[in-house]
């Protein structure tokens, strides 16, 4: 008797245990370019995004930064902005893995050869000049003739813990600028907002992932008590 109720204790308090270790941290969010500074307009609007930008913690040390583009939207280099800008907290200390194409548009969904078309941006701009610290900028020609559609991955690397809570927005509300022809033919900046989120991986109105080491001891005392309660029937 004294063993069964000793189970049954240890099983409820893992039970609350569990309960009350919530959902596990977010490691990816995505957000839509739904914000439009194009000169004439890039045809970019809350209900027509220009594309996402989605943030992937690889380690505590590492943040992917991965811009894809709409189809019709393309990278261009016209000196209004950057091919990406960004801002973070005041003290983060990064620097950037060398920016790689992800993929480019076209019948055969192959991948891009060359890997050297964007670099890190020494003075950072885009939307509205907006106040941004960080960027990578389309170096393989000026003007709409030289654009480029598909997407973008920057690595965001710092010597100490950096999570997808560093990226903020600037002074204008602003967390991305990306510079682009639009399906208008206009050229300009498009950018994200706090609010452009579409898909928090756990947190802000994700989807909840049980705390998996609760869940675990949580496991091995609900079978044990089961199989007290048959030994007790017999």
């Amino acid at each position: 008797m004294i063993q069964f109720r000793a189970l049954k204790a240890m099983a409820l308090a893992l039970t609350a245990a569990a309960l009350m270790a919530g959902p596990a941290a977010a490691d990816s969010v995505t957000y839509t370019l739904d914000q439009d500074a194009c000169t004439g307009g890039c045809g970019v609007s809350m209900s027509l995004s220009g594309g996402t930008v989605t943030l992937n913690e690889v380690s505590p040390y590492q943040v992917d930064i991965i811009v894809t583009l709409a189809q019709g939207v393309k990278f261009v280099n016209t000196g209004a902005g950057d091919s990406l800008a960004f801002n973070m907290t005041p003290g983060a200390n990064i620097q950037l893995g060398a920016p790689a194409n992800v993929f480019q548009y076209s019948s055969d969904g192959s991948d891009w050869s060359n890997n050297d078309k964007f670099v890190a941006a020494g003075s950072p701009k885009g939307f509205q000049n907006g106040g941004y610290g960080y960027g990578v900028d389309y170096t393989d020609g000026n003007g709409a003739s030289k654009a480029i559609g598909g997407g973008l991955k920057v690595s965001v690397i710092s010597q100490t813990a950096i999570s997808i809570a560093n990226f903020v927005a600037n002074g204008i509300g602003m967390l991305f600028s990306v510079d682009v022809i639009g399906t208008t033919g206009k050229t300009g900046n498009i950018g994200a907002k706090t609010t452009s989120v579409i898909n928090n991986g756990g947190g802000g109105g994700g989807t909840a992932v049980p705390e998996p080491m609760s869940m675990l001891l949580l496991g091995p005392a609900a079978f044990g008590l089961a199989a007290l309660r048959r030994r007790r029937r017999v």
